[in-house]
């Protein structure tokens, strides 16, 4: 008995070995300092399995999760996904204040995207499941992006990993929800997948009442699968967990303190990760501002710190522009723009999108618009033009109609924007009337249509998501009828209660003579019974 105690305890050992080389951990907090003197902060946490969690495991019975958070595991397994981006965000990204982020930001709200395996043979059904195990793994309403509200994009975005070859256009799914809140409970699960979930590393700085108080705040996570060569021999997952912060040019000038991470988070760095391989912290100069890190009590300035290496408690985000107290902006290479027109008559109500090329040369882009059931799109009356009116003509057009109640209106295009332009794309739409149970909450607010997405080089744009009035019921109209009803019920039944309960009987016609004779007998009969008693 003992000698096969000894074989399982060293099989376990094995095991445990092995998981620490095929599963890997780092973090790191990337330090950007904007255009317009904003901070903007990355964090960023990648875990690594190795091999993919698809490439030989068809059930995860036989893993054993040490860095890599069992949960995410056994979702992807469930559901065979091969790659999924998923952004929780608050706040806009303001590309004319911030300019161009270093990493994809998103609009606000949910943003969803998702590639099933190949083999999976009804792709729209398993996200649907999907969908359902993301909305309780973290808090959110993406139970809500049903295939009513998403859509399967052909030609406008690429994954970051490797793709099944047997997969194709239906086993991509891309959904966004504009109005979804982000807060605490969303943020809440997020760190528990972390290994050392919020107890230290750099996650200890991740404070929810900082957070959410920020101008931006977006909180990510990204599977995908990537080759250790060109003939993909080995393949590994690869979870990243992201959080990005934008904290404002005012609050920051506000604080008498030099700026620093305790005086943005209020919470100090504490000890490293014990099971990280790496954890930096990394400053980034731009255009606009050379940026360094000052460890507190030093005057060394400093691109990088690995925690590992030392124990701190705060670093001061030190910058310096190029030039004295001025700064010169530069123009973006590409402004997006979205916005409604509204008119009286029917059919007459337009979405407008305008991408702006401030370059001196042609740019190719790639344009994305999906729109929600409730605006049915009128695609004859599509419109592609310059400011100066001439007709531009996309090289590639793809459009799925919608249908009321099972899927929204899907436009994509590739196209030509000219030198120091302005290309519109316009068509009109119809309103559809909702049923009164299909309303929101609060209906007179307006329903959402998702941002214009436009990609060119290796850069994503967003435009804003719009808020579009639909025609709404009387909803005090039921309130009425139900207090009226109410009063004549009410009413009506007194009267037949009081009918029927009520009891009627005949009263005798005395006179106040015999009323007098009545009560002095009474008192009479009173006097007499005391006088006898004695």
């Amino acid at each position: 008995m003992m000698i096969v105690g000894l074989c399982v305890c060293l099989s376990w050992l094995s095991l445990l070995s092995s998981s620490e080389q095929l599963q890997t951990y780092s973090e790191s907090l990337h330090v950007e300092h904007m255009r317009n003197g904003d901070v903007h902060l990355h964090f960023n946490h990648t875990m690594t399995m190795k091999p993919c969690l698809l490439c030989t495991h068809s059930n995860d019975g036989g893993l054993l999760y040490d860095k890599f958070p069992k949960s995410i595991g056994e979702l992807v397994i469930a559901h065979k996904i091969e790659e999924l981006h998923l952004r929780l965000t608050q706040g806009i990204w303001r590309y004319e204040s911030l300019g161009y982020p270093r990493t994809p930001q998103v609009a606000p709200g949910a943003d969803l995207m998702m590639w099933l395996h190949g083999n999976v043979s009804n792709p729209l059904e398993e996200w649907q499941i999907a969908i359902n195990s993301l909305a309780g793994m973290f808090c959110a309403s993406l139970n809500f992006m049903t295939g009513a509200f998403s859509s399967s994009p052909v030609n406008t975005f690429e994954p970051w990993g490797v793709i099944d070859g047997n997969s194709n256009s239906s086993h991509f799914m891309y959904s966004n929800l504009p109005g979804e809140n982000v807060c605490t409970e969303n943020l809440t699960p997020w760190k528990k997948l972390l290994p050392c979930s919020s107890t230290s590393g750099i996650s200890n700085l991740l404070y929810a009442n900082q957070l959410f108080n920020a101008r931006y705040t977006s909180i990510g996570v990204d599977i995908f699968t990537v080759a250790s060569d060109d003939k993909h021999h080995t393949l590994s997952t690869i979870l990243q967990l992201s959080v990005d912060v934008v904290f404002d040019n005012f609050r920051i000038k506000g604080d008498s303190k030099p700026v620093s991470l305790m005086s943005l988070f209020h919470q100090p760095l504490g000890a490293p990760c014990e099971v990280s391989s790496r954890s930096d912290i990394v400053a980034h100069d731009n255009e606009y501002f050379n940026s360094n890190l000052i460890v507190r009590g030093s005057t060394t300035k400093e691109k990088s710190f690995n925690l590992l290496n030392a124990s701190l408690l705060d670093v001061i985000l030190a910058k310096s522009s190029y030039e004295s107290n001025t700064i010169q902006p530069v123009p973006l290479e590409m402004i997006l723009r979205k916005y409604a027109a509204s008119s009286r008559g029917v059919g007459e109500d337009s979405i407008v999108s305008e991408i702006v090329n401030m370059r001196d040369m042609p740019v190719e882009v790639k344009f994305f618009d999906l729109i929600p059931w409730h605006f049915r799109v009128l695609l004859h009356t599509l419109a592609v033009a310059t400011h100066n009116g001439d007709s531009v003509t996309p090289s590639f057009m793809h459009y799925v109609p919608s249908i009321d109640r099972v899927r929204p209106s899907a436009l994509e295009l590739t196209l030509e924007i000219p030198a120091k332009s302005t290309v519109s794309i316009s068509f009109k739409m119809i309103k559809v009337t909702l049923d009164w149970t299909e309303h929101p909450p609060d209906p007179h607010h307006g329903h959402f249509a998702g941002p214009s997405v436009v990609l060119y080089s290796d850069k994503r744009l967003y435009s804003e998501p719009l808020i579009i009035q639909l025609m709404v019921p009387d909803f005090s109209m039921p309130y009425n009828v139900l207090c009226l009803s109410c009063t004549i019920l009410t009413v009506g039944y007194s009267a037949a209660q009081t009918l029927v309960t009520r009891r009627y009987m005949f009263v005798e016609n005395v006179t106040m003579k015999q009323k007098i004779k009545t009560k002095l007998l009474t008192v009479k009969a009173k006097l007499l019974s005391i006088f006898l008693r004695r």
